[in-house]
This record gives C-alpha cells, structure tokens and sequence, in this order.
C-alpha cells in the first residue's frame, strides 16, 4: 500500500486514541467538558491489542471507522471509491449531530463558495 494511503487515517486514529487515552485529562484545543461516549469502543478495546505495538492492516481501520459511525451519531461513513488495490475508499465526516443531517447542503454551499473565493476551511486527509 502506498505510503499516502496510510497517513490518510493516522490524524483521524491519533485524535481517536488521545480522546480515549486521556481519561478525564484535558488535551489541549479541546473543550474541558469533552468526555468520551463509554457506547463507543476504544480502538485498544475494539481490536484486542495496544495500537502501539503493531500496524492496522486497511480492513481493520475501515472496520473500527465503521463501528464508529454505527455507534456515534456525530461520525458518518461512505465509500466515494476503490483503491488501486481494489479495497474500498471511504470518506469520514466527524460533525455535530445536527450538522450531520446537513452535509450534502454544506457540500453544495462549500463547493458554491469555494468557486467564489470564499467560506470556511475544509481539510480532506487522505
């Protein structure tokens, strides 16, 4: 797998891990009051080994983002593709529940400002 395909999920895995990591510790640029959902597995949890000592092979990130978007209502999931080795493609969008109802909205008013110059940032990784 190319070296882009991986580094696509790490920011995505990293925030996911100091969130669970942290306890009731408050990582800097979150809010105080965050708190993990207990409903939402951690990823040492949901795979059964510490993330640090070994890889995750494509299907299991796809795997856990999926449990994420089962369990949480602020995580959506979609396939937008194929990889060049024929795995599937996906696209997270991490939002506030009442954004979540809103994305293809905010894709159309995104690509309508973006045209213009203008609107917030939006950050594709992967």
């Amino acid at each position: 797998m190319p070296r882009t395909s991986r580094l696509g999920f790490a920011p995505i895995l990293f925030l996911l891990l100091s969130v669970h990591a942290s306890g009731s510790e408050v990582l800097e640029g979150l809010p105080a009051d965050l708190s993990a959902d207990p409903a939402i597995s951690s990823p040492e949890d949901y795979f059964g080994f510490d993330l640090a000592d070994r890889h995750l092979r494509h299907d299991q990130v796809v795997s856990y983002l999926a449990h994420l978007a089962e369990t949480s209502d602020r995580v959506s999931l979609e396939q937008i593709g194929w990889t060049h080795g024929g795995r599937p493609l996906k696209l997270v969008t991490f939002s506030a529940p009442e954004r979540q109802t809103e994305i293809t909205q905010l894709r159309r008013d995104r690509v309508r400002s973006s045209r213009a110059g203008e609107g917030p940032l939006v950050i594709w990784l992967g």
